[in-house]
C-alpha cells in the first residue's frame, strides 16, 4: 500500500521535473504495476489490493481442499454422500439455489460436507464450501442453512482471501506496526465478516429463503455462548450480529417471496438498498497520460479507506474491553452458594459510579466432564451501589458437590446506561 504510495509522490515530484515523454512513460509504468497489484471488486466495482486474479485464487484454493480430500480417501474417511447422503442432498439443493443467484453463479463450484461437531463452514477462495456435519444439524431449517452457504460464497465473491493477503504482504514490505497487532488483524477480518453478512443476507432474499434465518440463528447463539465482550473479537459478538442482520434483512426484504428466485436479481446484484455498484473505471485509455497516476491513486484511497475502518473497529472493541474490565474491577461476590441440587446462587456488590444495563454475567463451574458455562442476562440495569442476586440452573450442575472456591464468575457483557 505505502510502495503504491511512494510511486504516486515521485510520479507527482517527476511531473514537475521531466518533460512530456518521460512523463508518459513513468505514468505507463505506473499503471502497469498497479494492475498487477489490484483487481476490481465484483461487488462494488471498487479497484482493491488483490495479487493474484480469480484464475489464480481457484487453482490455489482449491488444491487446499482437493489435498484434504485425498488425505480422506487414503484414510478411509468418508464425506459428502458417503458420510451422509440425505444430508448432503438437502446441503446440495439449498447452495444450488443460492450460488444461482451470486456473482460467481457461472463458475462450478462444489459443497463439501465433513463429518464433525463444530458449528463451523469455510472456504478457502476458490470453488468448494466445507460445512461440518455439526452445523448441518444444529440448523433448524433451510433458510437458515442457506443463509450460512450464502455468506461463504460472499466471502469467495469479495475475494476476502486474496484482499486479505495482499495487505498483510504489502504492510510487512513497508514495515507496518499496525497490521501486525493481533487486534487489528482481528479487527480487519470482523470487517470481512460484516461485508459477506450483507452480501449473503441478500443472496438468500433473492434466491426465496427468509432473510431473517440469520438473525435468528445469532440470537440463539447468544443464548448459549454469550458475547465475551471483554475481549477483541475477529467476528461479530452473537448479539450484535443478530441486530446487524437483522437490520440487513429489514432492507433486502423487498427482495423476497418465499421459495421463488427473484428473477431480476442480475440487476438487483448491481443496485439494491445496501450498495450501488460503481462503474469499474481501468484508467487504461488513458494509460501514458495520467491514467496510471489516477489508478494509483484510487488504489491508494481504497486500501487506506479498509485501513481506518479495521482501526475504528480495533479502537472500539478495545474500547469495549477496558469497559468490561473497569465494571468487573469495581464489582465483588458478596456471596455464593448451592441454593438446590442443580441451582447456585451468587450475589454480586456493584460499587462504580455510573449505571450499567443490558448486563449478562457469566458463571464456570467445575464439573465432570470438565466445566459447565452458564450465562443470565439481568432484566433491569444495575446502579451504583447496589448489590444483585443472580441464580444459575442447569441439569448439569452438581451444586452440592461444588467448592465456591471453584467457581469462577465474570461479565460477559454490559454498557453504560444511558
Amino acid at each position: 500500500m505505502k510502495s503504491i504510495f511512494y510511486l504516486v509522490l515521485v510520479t507527482i515530484i517527476l511531473m514537475s521535473q521531466f518533460g512530456c515523454a518521460t512523463l508518459s512513460s513513468i505514468d505507463m509504468g505506473l499503471y502497469e504495476i498497479t494492475e498487477e497489484a489490484t483487481e476490481t471488486d465484483i461487488v462494488t466495482g471498487d479497484r482493491v489490493l488483490s495479487f493474484a486474479d480469480r484464475q489464480a485464487q481457484i487453482k490455489k484454493g482449491d488444491k487446499l481442499i482437493q489435498d484434504q480430500l485425498i488425505q480422506f480417501e487414503l484414510a478411509g474417511v468418508s464425506y459428502n454422500e458417503n458420510y451422509d447422503s440425505v444430508a448432503f442432498d438437502r446441503i446440495l439443493r439449498i447452495f444450488k439455489k443460492v450460488h444461482s443467484v451470486s456473482h460467481l453463479r457461472d463458475e462450478q463450484w462444489q459443497p463439501i460436507l465433513l463429518a464433525g461437531d463444530e458449528f463451523n463452514a469455510f472456504t478457502t477462495g476458490g470453488t468448494y464450501i466445507v460445512i461440518y456435519s455439526g452445523l448441518e444439524k444444529e440448523l433448524r431449517d433451510d433458510a437458515e442453512l442457506a443463509n450460512v452457504i450464502a455468506h461463504e460464497i460472499a466471502h469467495v465473491v469479495a475475494n476476502h482471501v486474496g484482499e486479505g493477503q495482499a495487505f498483510q504482504t504489502m504492510n510487512a514490505l513497508v514495515g507496518s506496526s499496525t497490521a501486525g497487532r493481533n487486534s487489528f488483524q482481528a479487527a480487519f477480518t470482523h470487517k470481512d465478516e460484516e461485508e459477506a453478512d450483507k452480501v449473503g443476507i441478500l443472496y438468500c432474499a433473492l434466491a426465496g429463503y427468509d432473510p431473517y434465518a440469520g438473525s435468528r440463528v445469532w440470537e440463539r447463539m447468544h443464548e448459549i455462548y454469550g458475547s465475551r465482550a471483554g475481549i477483541v473479537q475477529d467476528h461479530p459478538m452473537n448479539l450484535e450480529r443478530a441486530e446487524n442482520t437483522k437490520r440487513i434483512a429489514d432492507q433486502v426484504m423487498e427482495y423476497y417471496v418465499e421459495g421463488w428466485r427473484n428473477m431480476d436479481y442480475p440487476q438487483i446484484l448491481n443496485s439494491n438498498n445496501l450498495w450501488q455498484k460503481k462503474v469499474a473505471s481501468t484508467h487504461k485509455e488513458l494509460a501514458g497520460e495520467g491514467g496510471g497516476l489516477a489508478a494509483a491513486l484510487e488504489t491508494v484511497a481504497k486500501a487506506l479507506e479498509g485501513k481506518w475502518q479495521a482501526q475504528v473497529e480495533e479502537t472500539r472493541q478495545q474500547n469495549r474491553a477496558v469497559f468490561i474490565e473497569s465494571v468487573l474491577s469495581v464489582s465483588a461476590v458478596a456471596e455464593s452458594k448451592p441454593v438446590g441440587l442443580n441451582s447456585w446462587l451468587i450475589s454480586i456488590h456493584y460499587s462504580g459510579n455510573i449505571p450499567i444495563n443490558e448486563v449478562t454475567i457469566r458463571a464456570d463451574f467445575p464439573s465432570a466432564h470438565g466445566s459447565v458455562s452458564i450465562l443470565r442476562q439481568l432484566p433491569y440495569p444495575v446502579h451504583p451501589g447496589q448489590t444483585f442476586d443472580v441464580i444459575f440452573d442447569d441439569p448439569e450442575l452438581q451444586a452440592y458437590s461444588i467448592s465456591d472456591q471453584h467457581v469462577v464468575v465474570t461479565y460477559d457483557s454490559a454498557q453504560p446506561l444511558q
